[in-house]
């Protein structure tokens, strides 16, 4: 049987002891993967410095990376979600629908 941990210092006190906190309103923090700091500079810079923040050469070739990556031939970006939305159902209503959407989302 796990102890209870109900205060701050019990767990870390309990984390210390190698006790693993299986409460759902405990948040489990990680170390965060982040890129080199130069190398992803240098490369937002490049973005905005091409004027193409939505589409163009950066966006395409992020596309083709994500492709094998996600087991897919294909990859398209949108800059919005009622892009999304809209070329997702492009693809999948039959041909003749009327499909109602929302003219602006917070998605």
């Amino acid at each position: 049987m796990r102890p209870q941990v109900e205060t701050v210092s019990g767990l870390a006190a309990a984390r210390s002891a190698g006790i693993v906190i299986g409460h759902p309103a405990v948040v489990q923090f990680h170390v965060p993967a982040l890129p080199d700091v130069d190398a992803f500079l240098a490369d937002a810079r490049a973005i905005v410095e091409s004027g193409w923040l939505s589409e163009g050469p950066y966006v395409r070739r992020l596309e083709r990376r994500l492709a094998p990556w996600l087991g897919g031939r294909d990859v398209v970006m949108v800059s919005n979600c009622s892009d999304g939305l809209i070329a997702a159902l492009a693809l999948t209503a039959p041909r003749g629908s009327e499909v109602v959407i929302p003219g602006f989302t917070y998605l």
